[in-house]
C-alpha cells in the first residue's frame, strides 16, 4: 500500500484536529504550521502567537531547509511572499539570517522589531555570502551584522575586519536590576534603581508583572536591615519609596506589611496606624471586593504616577486587584449595596464587564489562576460573553504549544483540550450578545484567534454548535 501524500492527510484536518505540516526555527524562533481544514496558519512558540497564512498547494507544499512553501510562496517564519519556494534560500549558516527571495535580499529584524523580515537593497544577491557570526560580504562591501558596512576596495586585506569593524554586539542585559544575594549592596541596588533608573523609565515598568516582585524585594530587605543595624538613613529611604510609588501598594499590598514592620520599628506610632487600616482593607479576612477597596484603587487610578504611566497600567493593575477578591454578581451586589452605595454597584459593574477575563489569554490550564476564576464567574450574569471566548482561547494556545514537534497529529490530550476550548466557545454563542456589550463584543470575538483561525463567526459557531453535540451525545450514551 502506498503512503498517503501530504495532501492525503491535510484533507482530514478539521479545527479540532489540525495537522502540523512542520516546526522549523528559520528566525531562531521555533514556528509550527498547521491547516485545520479551514486554511492554514503559523503559530510561534516564542511569543504564543497565531498568524493566518494565505491559501497554498498542497500538492507542492514543503518544506526546504528551514523555510515553508510550494509552487507558488515563501513563508519564512510568519512572513509570507509571493515568491515560488524553488526561487528562495537562506544565505549562510551563522546567525544573520540573510535570506535570498526571488532577486532581492531580506535579513531578520529580531525577535522584538515590528516587521521581522525587511529587504535590503543595499546587498547584492548573487555575490553575497555570509562569512562568521559577524561578518558577510559581497562583491562591493562587507557587512556587519548590524548593518553597518565598509567598501570592500577600502578595506584592504580581509584579515583588518574586526579593526575596522569592530563587533558591537553586546549580550542581552535585562532592565531590571541583577541582586548578588547580600543584603546591603542588594538595599543600595534596589534603592538607586527604584528613584533613579526605575523612576525615569516608569512607563516601561508599569504594567509589567517582574516589576512587583522587585518593588517588594525592596521593602522586605529594607525592612530586615533598619532591624538589624537601626540606620535612620534606611528608614528615610524607605519613606521616600513608599512616597514616589504609594499608590502601587493597592496592587502589591504585601509590602505594606513589611512598611508596618519599619514603622514599628522605627517607633512610629502614627504612620503604623495608618498602615494598619490600609491593610485591613486590602487584606480583608473575607476576600470580598468592597467600596473601600475600589475607593483605594480608584485613587491609584487618579494618581500623579499612574498619569505618567502608559495606557495599558490602567487596565493592567484593575485586573491585578481584581483578581485577588471574590466579586458578586448582579444580584447580590444590587441587595448588598444598592441602597448603601449606589456608586459603587455601577463600578463593580464596570470593573467585572471590562476587566475579568476579557484580555487575551496565552496560559490557560486546568491548574492556572484564569482556569479558577472562569469556574468561579462563568455562570454570573455579569460576565461578559467575550470571557467564554478568551478562555477557550487559552486552552486553544496552550495545545498549540504543548503539541509534540514530531507528531503530525495532536495527541489525545491535545486534541481534548482543543475540543474543550470549542466546547466553552459555544457558551459565547449561547449568551445573549446583542445585549449591553452589544457590537463592541462581536468586534471584539473576531478578533480571537480560535475565532478568526476557524473562518469568523458563523463558520465557528457552527464548528462549536457540532462539538457541543457531539459531547452531549457521549453523555448521554453513557451507561
Amino acid at each position: 500500500m502506498s503512503q498517503p501524500t501530504l495532501a492525503d492527510t491535510l484533507s482530514t484536518a478539521t479545527p479540532c484536529t489540525p495537522v502540523r505540516i512542520g516546526t522549523l526555527d528559520p528566525l531562531g524562533r521555533d514556528i509550527s504550521y498547521f491547516f485545520n481544514g479551514h486554511g492554514y496558519y503559523a503559530f510561534s512558540h516564542h511569543g504564543q502567537r497565531f498568524a493566518e497564512l494565505p491559501e497554498l498547494d498542497a500538492a507542492t507544499l514543503r518544506i526546504k531547509g528551514k523555510i515553508l512553501g510550494d509552487g507558488k510562496s515563501t513563508i519564512i517564519g510568519c512572513s509570507h511572499f509571493a515568491v515560488p519556494l524553488s526561487k528562495s534560500r537562506r544565505i549562510g549558516k551563522y546567525g544573520h539570517y540573510y535570506f535570498k527571495i526571488g532577486e532581492a535580499i531580506y535579513q531578520d529584524r529580531g525577535p522584538n522589531a515590528g516587521v521581522s523580515l525587511v529587504e535590503r537593497p543595499d546587498m547584492d544577491a548573487k555575490t553575497l555570502s555570509v562569512l562568521d557570526e559577524d561578518y558577510a560580504k559581497d562583491a562591493f562591501h562587507y557587512f556587519r551584522r548590524d548593518g553597518e558596512k565598509l567598501p570592500v576596495a577600502e578595506l584592504g586585506d580581509e584579515n583588518e575586519l574586526p579593526v575596522r569593524l569592530p563587533a558591537r554586539f553586546r549580550p542581552y542585559q535585562s532592565p531590571f536590576p541583577q541582586l548578588k544575594n547580600d543584603p546591603a549592596a542588594d538595599l543600595d541596588t534596589l534603592w538607586q534603581w527604584l528613584m533613579e533608573e526605575g523612576a525615569s523609565s516608569w512607563a516601561a515598568y508599569a504594567a509589567d508583572d517582574r516589576f512587583y516582585p522587585y518593588w517588594l524585594a525592596y521593602f522586605k530587605l529594607a525592612a530586615r536591615h533598619y532591624a538589624e543595624t537601626r540606620d535612620a538613613a534606611v528608614y528615610e529611604n524607605a519613606l521616600a519609596v513608599a512616597g514616589r510609588y504609594g499608590a502601587l501598594f493597592v496592587a502589591e499590598p504585601n509590602a505594606l506589611d513589611e512598611l508596618a514592620a519599619l514603622h514599628e520599628a522605627a517607633r512610629q506610632p502614627q504612620r503604623l496606624n495608618d498602615t494598619m487600616a490600609a491593610l485591613r482593607i486590602l487584606k480583608p479576612e473575607d476576600p470580598a471586593f468592597t467600596p473601600d477597596i475600589a475607593r483605594l484603587l480608584e485613587q491609584t487610578l487618579d494618581s500623579d504616577l499612574l498619569r505618567s504611566a502608559p495606557e495599558q497600567t490602567k487596565p493592567y493593575l484593575c485586573r491585578r486587584v481584581l483578581a485577588r477578591y471574590r466579586l458578586l454578581d448582579r444580584d447580590e451586589l444590587e441587595a448588598r449595596w444598592g441602597k448603601e452605595a449606589p456608586w459603587f454597584v455601577a463600578r463593580q459593574t464596570e470593573y467585572f464587564e471590562r476587566y475579568v477575563l476579557t484580555e487575551r489569554m496565552v496560559s490557560v490550564t486546568e491548574s492556572s489562576a484564569a482556569w479558577r476564576m472562569y469556574q468561579a464567574y462563568k455562570e454570573y450574569a455579569l460576565l461578559n460573553p467575550l470571557a467564554h471566548l478568551q478562555v477557550a482561547n487559552g486552552l486553544f494556545t496552550m495545545a498549540h504549544h504543548w503539541h509534540n514537534w514530531s507528531a503530525t497529529f495532536f495527541n489525545n490530550e491535545q486534541q481534548g483540550r482543543i475540543a474543550q476550548a470549542f466546547y466553552i466557545a459555544h457558551r459565547f454563542f449561547q449568551a445573549e450578545t446583542p445585549n449591553a456589550h452589544g457590537d463592541a463584543a462581536l468586534a471584539g470575538a473576531g478578533k480571537v484567534d480560535l475565532v478568526a483561525l476557524s473562518g469568523g463567526l458563523d463558520a465557528t459557531q457552527q464548528y462549536c454548535e457540532r462539538v457541543a453535540q457531539a459531547v452531549h451525545r457521549e453523555i448521554t450514551e453513557q451507561p
